[in-house]
């Protein structure tokens, strides 16, 4: 099989595979499946987060992309960035139980925090994204199921370095 490169979409039946495979790993990575961004869940209080004053220049370009596919536009200065030096960080449910995420937004405050490993992984800053474009709990389709194509490719097919999520 050619490699792709970045801009370059795989032909359909390749990136449903993709999508199948890899939306389960995104998922895990970035918010998960049974955490509702509104239902109570909030970051575990020991977790040490550091706010980031000026978020790296592609965030701006990953949210005006994010911004076109959903049809949805919101003010990117008026989020906050937050970071937490770790892998992932949990996230406490409603019922007391603990999720580890690598992303996570809390839409009615504009504020997206991400572990160091996961924020420079373009999928999952545009996983967040959408949240707080979206402006409600969970995943809706659309937008999500409708831009999730434009960046869960990023995962397997970029020029320079392939980011395996483990």
């Amino acid at each position: 099989m050619d490699r792709l490169y970045r801009g370059q979409l795989p032909d359909r039946g390749m990136r449903s595979v993709a999508l199948g495979l890899l939306l389960p790993l995104l998922t895990a990575a970035g918010c998960a499946t049974p955490l509702s961004h509104h239902d109570g869940a909030r970051i575990h209080p020991g977790v040490q987060i550091v706010r980031m004053p000026n978020p790296p220049n592609h965030y701006r370009a990953w949210w005006l992309d994010m911004e076109m596919c959903a049809g949805r536009y919101s003010a990117f200065d008026h989020v906050t960035w937050q970071l937490v030096v770790s892998k992932v960080f949990p996230v406490v449910q409603p019922d007391g139980a603990i999720a580890n995420v690598g992303g996570w937004t809390e839409i009615d405050a504009k504020r997206i925090t991400l572990a160091t490993t996961y924020s420079a992984v373009e999928p999952v800053v545009k996983h967040e994204i959408l949240h707080i474009l979206v402006g409600k709990p969970g995943h809706p389709i659309p937008p999500f199921g409708v831009c999730a194509p434009r960046y869960l490719p990023v995962i397997w097919f970029t020029r320079k370095d392939t980011v395996r999520l483990k």
